[in-house]
């Protein structure tokens, strides 16, 4: 995994920032570099990113500072994995795609307690999986594979974001959602 410098972060900020100041029209869809702009605005930060063979940028994220939450009242019966699609932050099928070939190639490695999103840029298109309440550190990312899915076939294959509710993630009982930014994941 690669770790980016305080001076790369800086950089990014500086890049980012000047993505930031322009205004935007409601119906021009948001670029990744936008998007991370604006997820950075809301105190979010680049755990690593990693640039793959085809082009493609993989970004884990940090949320802004949070409380642990116990939830470990509410593992016995999390699990269900209920999807709810809507049509807001929709990513396009195409990063998605990528990002579920990356969390299955990476199924066998661990997330951090921190980053609680994992984003793929491809272009001007980017698709993030995200969940709610910080995990166990060194949760697989296997965990992610089933809602993922569901997300995927459900939700994004019919051009809408969605959230899975009730997600079990090593004992973590939270919600993993599915969009076209890094925040914005809740409960």
């Amino acid at each position: 995994m690669f770790v980016i410098s305080s001076t790369s972060v800086a950089a990014l900020l500086a890049f980012f920032s000047v993505a930031a100041a322009k205004p935007l029209a409601p119906a021009e869809p948001l670029t990744p570099a936008q998007l991370n702009a604006q997820s950075l605005t809301e105190g979010w930060t680049v755990y690593s990113n990693q640039t793959l063979d085809n082009g493609s940028i993989l970004t884990l994220w940090n949320p802004p500072a949070l409380e642990a939450r116990d939830t470990s009242g509410l593992s016995k019966r999390c699990g269900s994995n209920r999807i709810e699609c809507n049509d807001s932050h929709q990513p396009k099928s195409g990063p998605c795609s990528s990002l579920r070939e990356q969390i299955y190639l990476n199924r066998g490695n661990t997330l951090p307690a921190t980053p609680r999103a994992l984003c793929l840029s491809q272009g001007s298109d980017q698709c993030c999986v995200s969940w709610a309440n910080l995990l166990h550190a060194n949760t697989p990312w296997a965990t992610l594979i089933n809602a993922n899915d569901a997300l995927q076939f459900d939700c994004v294959n019919k051009g809408k974001s969605g959230r899975a509710l009730d997600v079990n993630l090593s004992d973590v009982c939270t919600t993993q959602c599915m969009s076209n930014r890094a925040e914005g994941c809740k409960n």
